[in-house]
């Protein structure tokens, strides 16, 4: 997920199997599964080209930027007015006086109060903590329905389990919007796939898992989409490979996409943020891959073919890997 959760959880660390950004560069390279797993191009299908889409990030943070992105540059051609985006957060903890404190800049958008809606725009502000906020989310361009849109997930705490009801919950007040036919998850980095660091122990109570099992309920068609895998620095490279392996064994991965022409917007829109955030460390990648490929230096390209992704557990990832956004489909839960 994408720099989401509260402060604690972005600085929690585990052993880092591979050296700091800074120290030498250790080769990587992509492997086979990976390599047929980016020579498959994805087909957008036709239910997510004629009704209205829905593109929602599913972990928080800097998921709001990757969703818009990916919302612009993968539906280009539907329909004016077809294209939602949005992201979600946890709900917010109790006050002193035992009530739950609203997110400031958002409503309701919804009786149930598990949909808002973003009302204030806002700049990013350079140096800014947006960590429990919806500060990035006021920076997003404003679209159909009042979008963005914030889904709200519950709060586990410690030791805790989800109360799945709530997903549910979640699901019904998805449907009946009635203005959303389709919907795409986005996840940048996929520790919603391999599990990731951002929870306290067990992963399906993670922001990003549990949105994802909410969009599966709701029944709609869904894509389960994945920009930059490792990107989160929540990830080994071994464990992408598994998913991938798995997800291709069990028919779901759908192929994936380039974002070489991605970058600029990934800047442009975390502008003011730090670097270490996923949209910057993506086009990072990019830009790297796209300069490799210009280059006429074997060793140059050996040297620049991996990126220490700067945040996490700072994997070393293939910038080949970073550099694509992966879709798999899901079946919807009952």
């Amino acid at each position: 997920m994408a720099g989401h959760g509260d402060a604690h959880e972005k600085d929690r660390q585990t052993e880092k199997p591979f050296p700091k950004k800074g120290g030498p560069e250790p080769k990587h390279p992509a492997s086979s599964t990976m390599k047929t797993a980016m020579a498959t191009t994805f087909n957008l299908p036709p239910e997510f080209q004629t009704g209205s889409v829905l593109v929602v990030g599913l972990g928080g943070g800097c998921d709001a930027i990757t969703a818009y992105v990916v919302a612009q540059q993968l539906l280009a051609g539907v329909a004016s007015g077809k294209v939602l985006w949005g992201n979600t957060k946890r709900t917010r903890k109790r006050n002193e006086s035992g009530g739950v404190d609203s997110y400031e800049g958002a409503v309701s958008l919804t009786p149930g109060g598990r949909i808002l809606k973003v009302v204030r725009s806002a700049p990013i502000e350079t140096g800014r903590n947006y960590y429990g906020t919806v500060g990035i989310d006021q920076s997003i361009p404003k679209g159909p329905h009042g979008c963005p849109f914030i889904l709200i997930v519950p709060r586990v705490e410690p030791g805790g389990t989800v109360e799945e009801n709530e997903l549910k919950h979640l699901a019904a007040e998805i449907r009946a919007l009635q203005f959303v036919d389709a919907i795409i998850g986005v996840d940048a980095g996929g520790d919603s796939l391999t599990g990731g660091i951002d929870h306290h122990g067990d992963p399906s109570t993670g922001v990003d898992q549990m949105c994802l099992r909410a969009l599966k309920y709701t029944g709609l068609p869904l894509i389960h989409c994945v920009p930059g895998f490792g990107s989160d620095g929540e990830s080994t490279v071994d464990q992408i490979e598994v998913v991938l392996k798995e997800k291709t064994a069990d028919k779901t991965y759908m192929g994936c996409l380039s974002m070489a022409n991605w970058s600029t917007m990934f800047r442009t829109m975390a502008s003011g943020l730090d670097a270490t955030r996923t949209p910057h460390i993506m086009a990072d990648a990019i830009d790297r891959l796209n300069n490799n490929e210009h280059s006429h230096s074997s060793v140059d390209k050996e040297r620049l073919a991996c990126l220490v992704v700067p945040r996490g557990i700072e994997p070393a990832v293939p910038i080949e890997l970073l550099s694509r956004a992966y879709f798999m489909s899901c079946t919807p839960h009952a």
